[in-house]
């Protein structure tokens, strides 16, 4: 998934982190708040009359990427008023994400490239959580691909290290401190595409913080009221990301990073 950088100035790039030394995983008896996600639901149909409305004059072909251990039901309501507005949208169809992004990332950009070559348009590349992660670097490493990534609760560093997801790694003897160096060293290498990323300080799977990225040369950070769990069919997002899409994507100033 991740490109061959040398890892000999992660440390000088995670001490510019704003967050730096503040972020750790979740606590996990925590997990049980996030069935208030199902809230979500109902402030969807709560805004059913608003959301046919944002329309795109430009249509945008989009690819919604599920997060660890979640599937494409679970994003279909997103993807649903997506197609309401008039894009066109796809699954990642690939079954549950497990997280082995080495089997699955290429697979995804043969699927993109496919879609690129059917619509004749980069794609807009949306991720919940280790999707948003898998979203962000096939942009890195194919931003002829990909017109603008939104992604929802996705750690953009530390990988799992930040959330309460990292017992499946340690499970499978994966050193996520490890992980995390990798990650960071992709930094070398800039995203160049827009990203809007999306965070919740009520996210009890990761560390809103980990979520914060200072690095990229465009990225807009949207605070959302919702659970993690919820963020895969949150209004506020959906709204918002249907409000982006009205207008054509492009690279602007970093916007102020958030205090915690």
């Amino acid at each position: 998934m991740l490109l061959e950088m040398p890892t000999e100035n992660v440390d000088e790039l995670l001490s510019r982190h704003p967050f730096h030394g503040k972020l750790v995983a979740p606590q996990r008896k925590r997990v049980l708040r996030e069935l208030g996600g199902v809230w979500e639901l109902y402030k969807l149909w709560q805004r059913r009359a608003i959301l046919p409305d944002l329309k795109s004059a430009q249509p945008e072909t989009v690819l919604v990427i599920p997060g660890l251990f979640c599937f494409d039901f679970l994003t279909f309501m997103t993807r649903w008023q997506l197609f309401r507005a008039g894009h066109e949208v796809y699954g990642w169809q690939m079954g549950i994400n497990w997280g082995n992004t080495d089997k699955s990332v290429p697979k995804l950009v043969h699927t993109i490239k496919q879609l690129v070559e059917k619509h004749g348009r980069p794609l807009v590349l949306m991720g919940w959580s280790l999707g948003g992660v898998m979203a962000r670097e096939i942009t890195r490493q194919h931003p002829d691909l990909v017109k603008m990534v939104m992604t929802f609760g996705a750690p953009v560093i530390g990988g799992p290290k930040y959330t309460v997801t990292d017992w499946w790694y340690n499970l499978q003897n994966i050193d996520i401190s490890q992980m995390e160096q990798e990650l960071m060293s992709q930094y070398a290498v800039p995203i160049e595409r827009p990203i809007v990323a999306y965070y919740s300080k009520n996210d009890s799977v990761i560390d809103w913080r980990a979520c914060i990225d200072p690095y990229s040369p465009s990225v807009e950070h949207i605070e959302v009221d919702s659970t993690h769990f919820g963020m895969g069919f949150s209004a506020e997002i959906i709204q918002h990301m249907l409000k982006t899409l009205q207008i054509p994507a492009s690279v602007s100033s970093p916007v102020p990073i958030p205090n915690g």
